[in-house]
């Protein structure tokens, strides 16, 4: 998204960009394959083929 804003209009679409390793569910609890509520990459990835 930064970079085709870049490109195409020569602005960057942001001024900060806040990065941190902590990805949270929708119920706002913490990811991790001991709660059973990881999302697996590779099955996303193959059903949108």
């Amino acid at each position: 998204m930064v970079m085709m804003s870049l490109e195409l209009t020569d602005v960057l679409p942001f001024k900060t960009v806040y990065l941190h390793a902590m990805v949270r569910d929708k119920f706002g609890r913490k990811m991790s394959k001991t709660l059973g509520n990881v999302i697996d990459p590779l099955e996303v990835y193959r059903t949108k083929l």
